[in-house]
């Protein structure tokens, strides 16, 4: 029979191998040293094979103050409702082993599977056979903007700082708060909510930008009475109180649920939420996984259980946009590679939307203003990492409104022909690389250039003597050279300039980009 004074630091050796772990609480009384386990002892009941046939059920705050699950399962049962086995020899953990008693005859018998897995209030993962998970109805992809933003996911819109992507997300915000296309591509089909959180952005700011965004839609005819209207309604803006220091999304997640479920109180169907900017809701070094891996599954949870897309927007490494990456082909220039913390946040993200400007090179080969491009007047839009559809690219140009911040974006009438265009002609501008960065350097190095210098160009190459001379020899057939001497024509001198527009000074330590890469 039971002991009905045993410590709760006693324990069987089957139970001392197998719950070591345990937090035992003294103060707690054992489950037969009750009156009312004297008076009316609980009867025995039947143990699994090779157990002593003398058992007790374990109350949850025993069971608790054990380590064990308390919670009720799927079918309402309790800990009470499993038996837990004492036999009468015990040992007592928290002697010194040489004063534990002797060692059991044989090892203790292992307890069968449950038939049932006890089961937590949370669970974190589904398990589909893949009978059931194949004989589902396929599922239509939802757009928030039909073939660039799909929705239920988490994605990013990344572009270098002051290109003109905060516009963008304004006008895409504006578009689906109203029903209607953005740069002519159709959004939800009918009007819905957008929340947009700022904490770059105050509300004056946005206040401003988003009246500015709403006159160039509707004098683009994107916009009518009727969608402004939804607008009002269906735009929401969240920036911070200031009352906490704790920004990171993770942090703030309830709270845009709760407002999401606000909206749908009123009558709105939220789409989209608009977050900026990931650096400022992250938690630390955006380039290290750990410190995105909150704000991620945070982003993942609202999208899944609010039924809406999280569109977070980034920026571009500071080498992106510039420098080298401006040598470099467009589709080079908008690869996922050029995100800041790619590997961590590229990978996160479902799909990804980029913005980059083309060179004043490029816009002059094309026949567009060169003025307004140095001024930052089109860019290139590229959506890539989509499942559904494949990497898209459209040419836009900006639309001013006198005020600095103050634009939309249009796309440019020859859209089409400009992407065209400049991805054929990516390989000869690749090619040209080293020649126009020959041309730079000697014009930097001003009368006397020294040879060395414009030889290490040709990093790489097994003979940059060799390579050096022959690219001499094609800049001055070229008209850029005056014969026998390193001095820049007229001609030279105005090309040497336009490319000193692309790739800043600082960039000339840089190891060049080119053939022999």
């Amino acid at each position: 029979m039971l002991n009905e004074e045993f410590p709760r630091s006693v324990f069987t050796p089957y139970e001392r191998e197998h719950a070591l772990d345990m937090e035992v609480d003294d103060s707690l009384p054992s489950p037969t040293a009750s009156k009312q386990s004297e008076v009316d002892p609980a009867p025995a009941t039947e143990a699994p094979d090779g157990l002593p046939e003398t058992t007790t059920a374990c109350s949850p705050a025993e069971a608790t103050n054990a380590g064990l699950d308390a919670a009720v399962d799927a079918e309402g049962l309790t800990m009470d409702d499993y038996p837990v086995a004492f036999p009468e020899e015990r040992v007592d953990v928290t002697a010194p082993t040489d004063q534990v008693g002797p060692e059991p005859t044989s090892a203790p018998p292992s307890l069968p599977a449950p038939a049932r897995s006890l089961v937590t209030a949370n669970k974190r993962l589904k398990f589909t056979n893949a009978g059931d998970l194949l004989s589902r109805a396929i599922q239509p992809q939802r757009w928030v903007w039909d073939g660039w933003v799909p929705r239920p996911k988490v994605g990013l819109v990344a572009a270098v700082s002051d290109h003109g992507k905060t516009a963008l997300l304004l006008q895409l915000a504006a578009g689906v708060a109203a029903g209607q296309s953005v740069l002519g591509i159709p959004t939800t089909s009918s009007p819905s909510g957008v929340l947009f959180y700022s904490l770059e952005d105050d509300g004056d700011d946005v206040q401003r930008r988003l009246n500015m965004v709403m006159d160039g839609m509707a004098t683009q005819g994107n916009l009518s009475k009727e969608g402004r209207k939804n607008i009002h309604k269906n735009f929401v803006f969240a920036e911070p109180s200031h009352d906490d220091e704790d920004l990171r999304f993770e942090s703030t997640e309830m709270e845009l649920r709760d407002q999401l479920a606000a909206m749908r109180v009123a009558g709105i169907v939220p789409a989209l939420v608009i977050v900026e900017t990931l650096t400022a809701v992250s938690d630390g070094d955006e380039n290290r996984t750990g410190t995105t891996r909150g704000l991620w599954a945070a982003a993942r949870s609202i999208a899944a259980l609010e039924d809406v897309t999280v569109l977070i927007s980034h920026h571009y490494r500071k080498d992106a946009g510039g420098g080298r990456s401006s040598r470099s082909g467009v589709a080079e220039r908008l690869g996922e590679d050029s995100l800041r913390g790619a590997g961590a946040n590229g990978a996160s993200a479902r799909f990804v939307i980029q913005m980059g400007l083309p060179t004043a090179r490029e816009a002059e080969d094309l026949g567009l203003d060169t003025m307004k491009a140095l001024n930052k007047g089109y860019a290139i839009i590229r959506a890539s990492k989509l499942k559904a559809a494949k990497p898209s690219m459209i040419f836009v140009e900006r639309v001013d409104f006198g005020q600095p911040g103050a634009h939309t974006w249009a796309v440019h009438p020859d859209s089409d022909q400009i992407i065209a265009d400049l991805l054929k002609s990516k390989t000869k501008a690749e090619a040209m690389d080293l020649q126009d960065l020959l041309l730079l350097t000697i014009h930097r190095q001003g009368a006397d250039p020294d040879r060395e210098k414009l030889k290490a160009i040709f990093v790489g190459s097994t003979n940059p003597a060799k390579d050096l001379t022959n690219a001499l020899n094609r800049l001055r057939q070229r008209g850029d050279i005056l014969p026998k001497v390193l001095t820049l024509t007229t001609q030279g001198i105005a090309r040497a300039t336009s490319l000193a527009q692309d790739m800043p000074e600082e960039d000339e330590g840089e190891e060049p980009a080119g053939a022999y890469d």
